[in-house]
């Protein structure tokens, strides 16, 4: 876990709530804020760094997703192996 992860979860902002950073830079924050299930706000004034804080944030994303899609998946065959020791 990364510090502005746990400093994500520190703060107590519940799952979907918003982190906002004025100063985005390479999008570190706003990264750990998708990895903790909070939405996000980044400003950054210089092209460069918007540039890399958005293949982050999309790599991020896509990570997310994945680990969502894998979580149903296990969650599926929790249900269904709980139906067949239910019989």
């Amino acid at each position: 876990m990364s510090v502005m992860e746990y400093l994500s979860l520190l703060t107590r902002n519940p799952d979907g709530g918003i982190v906002f950073d004025p100063f985005a830079g390479s999008g570190s924050t706003l990264v750990a804020a998708i990895n903790t299930n909070r939405r996000w706000i980044g400003i950054e004034k210089e092209a460069e760094y918007c540039a890399i804080a958005k293949a982050r944030i999309e790599h991020a994303e896509k990570q997310h997703k994945q680990t969502e899609l894998d979580f149903k998946g296990k969650e599926d065959e929790v249900s269904e192996c709980n139906k067949a020791m239910k019989n």
